[in-house]
């Protein structure tokens, strides 16, 4: 497996990884990760949707951060708050982040935070968008179903079997 971007040895030790509850989150983060989700779903990916949907109260929020700004950001969420099944979503690398793998680095933090929240679940569900499919797969998530439109985006429905 590829080394973590953000380990020190690769010269990138001013990126550090945080997960917190709703409830733990500094304030300054909240309003950060927000920030980076309007740039990149809504001001980038020309999605209209209602972003804040109550799912972050549930969350545990995994962010990448430099200094001041996100660099990388996904929620996860328990099972029975979106599927029956442990889920990740909300997942993004703020643009001057892209290209050192931090996208890979989020999602192992994701699939590592689920394994933990929930010991005994023996699959986590995503939607992804379509076009990230082979991206996903490379983590154990197998597509499921037909292609479904989701706030303007071809997605599929992914599984992960432990």
């Amino acid at each position: 497996m590829p080394s973590d971007p953000t380990d020190s040895s690769n010269g990138n030790s001013s990126l550090r990884w945080m997960v917190c509850s709703f409830d733990d989150l500094p304030r300054r983060w909240l309003y950060r990760l927000l920030q980076a989700r309007q740039e990149v779903f809504t001001i980038e990916q020309h999605v209209i949707c209602q972003d804040l949907d109550d799912l972050d109260f549930e969350a545990q929020h995994v962010l990448c951060v430099d200094g001041d700004r996100v660099a990388a950001y996904a929620r996860v969420l328990a099972a029975g708050t979106r599927y029956d099944e442990p889920s990740f979503g909300r997942v993004l690398t703020t643009t001057d982040y892209r290209g050192i793998g931090l996208g890979k680095a989020l999602v192992r933090r994701c699939v590592q935070t689920i394994e933990t929240l929930s010991p005994d679940s023996p699959s986590s569900r995503i939607s992804a968008q379509l076009y990230l499919k082979d991206f996903y797969a490379a983590f154990g998530y197998v597509p499921f179903g037909d292609v479904y439109l989701e706030d303007a985006i071809d997605h599929i429905a992914m599984r992960r079997i432990r």
